[in-house]
């Protein structure tokens, strides 16, 4: 098959079809304002960020999972083809740890302003 062709189903499986993958990317999390907050809210945000944390180690094995299958079940191991899949598995886990830290960073810029009302 052709590259072009190959890199075009990938992408289609990828972005077009998302249904048919089982890896769900973890739900945003919404961190209250540290200045405003209650302590009620602040320990919401701690455990929905908590279960985030878990649900960013579920997706990345996920991927990490479908990955190696694909690379298994492949009729034809093209090495261009494998390292595409590479590459999106990658891009993929990636973006997952960027959210992660910009949501470890939100919630502790709002820890800290919340304790700092109380001193």
């Amino acid at each position: 098959m052709h590259i072009f062709a190959r890199i075009l189903a990938v992408i289609f499986v990828v972005f077009v079809c998302p249904h048919a993958h089982a890896c769900n990317f973890p739900d945003p999390v919404s961190i209250p304002d540290g200045n405003t907050a209650t302590e009620r809210e602040m320990a919401g945000a701690g455990r929905a960020v908590l279960k985030y944390f878990g649900q960013y180690e579920k997706y990345t094995a996920c991927v990490e999972s479908e990955t190696s299958a694909l690379r298994k079940s492949a009729v034809d191991s093209d090495i261009s083809t494998n390292r595409l899949r590479e590459e999106l598995a990658a891009s993929k886990i990636n973006a997952a740890s960027a959210a992660v830290e910009d949501l470890a960073a939100r919630f502790n810029e709002a820890t800290e302003k919340f304790e700092s009302r109380s001193k």
